[in-house]
């Protein structure tokens, strides 16, 4: 994973989970999941629905999610109290960099 991207700098990884903050203290968090589907995942997810790549709903929690697809495994993105259009925006531009 990545160690910045845009106004994000990694702050934590652990277990395949990468946490990045900016500098308005906003939370990013992105993890890759070899050998998992989109499709597998979004089985978890309610209110789900589609922005472009991203495949979005929200965790048992209520934290919105987002899913796609690259490398060939599944890729989750996840921030705190962001709508979805805000949540994809900054996802696209992570994996623009992770790619």
């Amino acid at each position: 994973m990545l160690t910045s991207f845009g106004d994000f700098m990694l702050d934590t990884s652990q277990d395949g989970a990468s946490t990045c903050k900016n500098s308005n203290g906003d939370s990013f968090v992105a993890t890759h999941r070899p050998g998992e589907t989109v499709e597998a995942n979004t089985a978890r997810l309610t209110d789900i629905g589609k922005a472009g790549k991203w495949t979005c709903g929200k965790d048992s929690y209520g934290m919105s999610m987002c899913l796609t697809e690259t490398h060939s495994d599944a890729v989750a993105t996840l921030m705190l109290g962001r709508p979805f259009s805000t949540l994809t925006e900054i996802s696209d531009s992570f994996l623009e960099a992770w790619q």
